[in-house]
């Protein structure tokens, strides 16, 4: 049996672990993609236009090389790579166009708020949702832990994938404009077994201490036993996974692209960059590539924090 006030001082300790310098430099990055997805639109060149007809949507090529990912079409710059093989290079086109004469670094620049979005909220959906469930299946135990138990087993047997796709498929069948909500309600159904199960460990493992037990023997009702003595304690474990998670939806997003089932409509994710280039790539690779590294790093700098935070609030991978 595990001593309460060892673990008590082995939390303490850890807590006053630093984040570290890799800790804080993943933090800036994820804060540098939240900058882009707030105000990356605003870069955006001005269209030439005459009257009210628009001459060049790519603009005049002054300022920063931030187009309309849609609207802007180089049919011109398009023909001379098929004809190279190589990306454009020059102050025009950072990283080339697609097949349609899109501006790729445009795309994935301003592709940033989709993909961000659709993880942080569907992630943000399945904490709620499974920290809520994994709550009250680890205070209370007994028939409402059983209940729970089995729909989160239930939920993680389907292959998580395919669990996706079939949701995707039948909620934007013919509606490309509903793709976003809909990998949204894919990531956060798949998500939720994963983050609720850790809130049920964690939850179990907290409600067993000295001041819940003490909150119960002065007749404390079991809501506000939960919401001030429980929950302030699972929230670091949910929060270090979270992270994790949040890596994994926007891979998830991507994937989804890639087999054809991603953002549609006037939506621009990494994930439909990726896809765009795919049929292109055995010749111009950089079409996948470009698009690709800014999910490797956000992925990595994601479970490098995630990491950090487990160290830092004493969150053990063998109890979760």
């Amino acid at each position: 049996m595990t001593d309460p006030a060892a673990e008590t001082a082995v939390a303490v300790k850890a807590s006053k672990q630093k984040l570290g310098a890799v800790g804080w430099v993943c933090a800036a990055w994820l804060i540098l993609l939240v900058l882009v997805s707030l105000f990356g639109g605003l870069l955006k060149a001005t269209p030439i236009e005459e009257g009210s007809r628009a001459l060049r949507a790519c603009g005049d090529g002054s300022g920063l090389p931030i187009y309309d990912p849609l609207g802007c079409r180089d049919t011109k710059a398009a023909r001379e790579q098929r004809d190279s093989g190589r990306a454009e290079g020059k102050v025009r086109h950072l990283a080339g166009v697609d097949d349609a004469g899109r501006d790729v670094f445009s795309m994935v620049f301003l592709g940033t708020r989709t993909t961000i979005t659709i993880a942080v909220v569907s992630i943000a959906g399945a904490t709620l949702l499974g920290g809520l469930l994994g709550m009250l299946s680890g205070y209370f135990r007994g028939r409402v832990d059983t209940v729970v138990s089995i729909l989160l087993d239930v939920m993680i047997a389907f292959p998580p994938l395919v669990l996706a796709m079939l949701l995707v498929f039948s909620y934007s069948a013919g509606a490309p404009e509903r793709r976003v909500r809909a990998i949204m309600i894919a990531v956060t159904v798949v998500a939720t077994p994963i983050l609720g199960r850790i809130a049920r460990v964690s939850a179990m493992s907290w409600s067993q201490r000295e001041f819940v037990m003490a909150a119960k023997a002065l007749g404390a009702r079991p809501h506000r036993i939960i919401l001030r003595e429980v929950l302030p304690n699972v929230v670091p474990a949910m929060m270090s996974i979270a992270l994790l998670a949040v890596g994994i939806a926007i891979v998830t997003e991507a994937g989804l692209s890639i087999i054809g089932m991603g953002v549609g409509g006037d939506d621009v994710s990494w994930g439909a960059v990726i896809a765009a280039g795919a049929d292109s790539f055995r010749k111009m690779p950089h079409l996948v590539f470009v698009p690709t590294v800014p999910i490797v790093v956000t992925v990595c700098a994601l479970n490098l924090l995630g990491d950090a935070l487990r160290r830092k609030f004493n969150v053990r991978e063998s109890a979760l």
